[in-house]
């Protein structure tokens, strides 16, 4: 089925997207009093997403101090962020070879692997940094979406909970603490106050909203997914990923009542999107609506256009053939 397989793609989707949005690292031994304000600098531009401008702040302070570990674990967790998951491997396990008892070294190449879905590597450097460092709170994060993403709720939730109360600053365990009792098919009415909290802290990123709304979809409160992701929106109207899950949401809408406007509507919201990020699986979304809009010359132009982007694309090989037998 067509929307089965674009539920699987958006889901897969907002699991990259946790990726390389979820906690950074915090680098505390500072060797003079300057590294310690460049990094400061460094840690800020990432987590802004600013990734231009912490690639050239790396790229002055490694002329001045080039062996400087400090500096070279956030140019490693850029890459990351970049999805350059090659290039933050490789100097990962050179910090690592340098100094094996580097936790924060060990937790970036748990999330890589994790990302690639080696997930009992992942576990082996995670164990390992928590037999070295118990009270690094990103190692417990990352074992905690390990379970997380494996499904393993119970788990999950101790170690959110272990991963929050070493760093209060933490919202994402907090944040997937109560994903984890919405998974678990928990009354709405009885965790609602883990959001209410969290959204008191005022630290509120629009995957959030995405997340949250895509859960409660899931899980059939319906109504309340609209009314979360309208919320995110408002805060956050031009960003990629909520505006994908809303033209999910209209063509899911048109499929029931055959409303011309939803699909109207999801076309303009797509074209605002694709203005910011083009991944195969925002793609799919858009083909999706071309396809029920019976735009097939704008697919198969489109198609043309994003294949030499993205050649080895499963999803967009996928629409080619579907294309290909339709022209047959």
């Amino acid at each position: 089925n067509f929307y089965i397989k674009s539920i699987f793609v958006f889901t897969l989707i907002m699991s990259l997207f946790s990726c390389k949005t979820t906690t950074e690292p915090v680098v505390y031994n500072k060797d003079t009093d300057v590294i310690a304000l460049e990094t400061q600098i460094i840690y800020q531009l990432i987590k802004d997403g600013q990734f231009q401008q912490a690639h050239l702040q790396i790229e002055k302070n490694l002329k001045l101090f080039p062996e400087d570990p400090d500096i070279l674990l956030y140019l490693a967790w850029l890459y990351l962020k970049e999805e350059k998951y090659q290039e933050s491997e490789e100097l990962f396990s050179q910090l690592l070879l340098k100094n094996r008892r580097n936790p924060l070294a060990l937790s970036g190449l748990a999330r890589i692997n994790r990302i690639k879905g080696n997930k009992e590597k992942a576990l082996e450097y995670i164990n390992t940094g928590i037999g070295m460092k118990a009270n690094y709170s990103i190692l417990w994060f990352e074992k905690a979406m390990l379970e997380y993403e494996m499904k393993e709720y119970k788990s999950a939730i101790i170690h959110f909970n272990k991963a929050y109360n070493l760093d209060r600053s933490l919202t994402d365990a907090y944040f997937f603490k109560y994903l984890c009792y919405l998974q678990m098919n928990y009354p709405i009415d009885e965790v609602k106050h883990h959001w209410d909290r969290i959204l008191e802290k005022g630290k509120t990123p629009a995957w959030y909203y995405l997340y949250h709304s895509h859960i409660l979809y899931e899980k059939g409160f319906q109504q309340n997914s609209r009314q979360l992701l309208e919320t995110g929106l408002k805060k956050y109207p031009e960003d990629c990923y909520l505006l994908n899950f809303q033209v999910y949401l209209l063509v899911q809408s048109y499929e029931e009542d055959q409303n011309q406007e939803d699909l109207n509507l999801a076309l303009e919201k797509m074209t605002l999107c694709l203005k910011e990020v083009t991944h195969p699986a925002i793609l799919d979304t858009y083909f999706s609506v071309l396809y029920h809009l019976k735009e097939f010359e704008q697919l198969n132009l489109a198609l043309e256009q994003y294949i030499n982007q993205f050649p080895d694309s499963e999803i967009l090989i996928e629409w080619l053939e579907k294309m290909k037998l339709k022209r047959e």
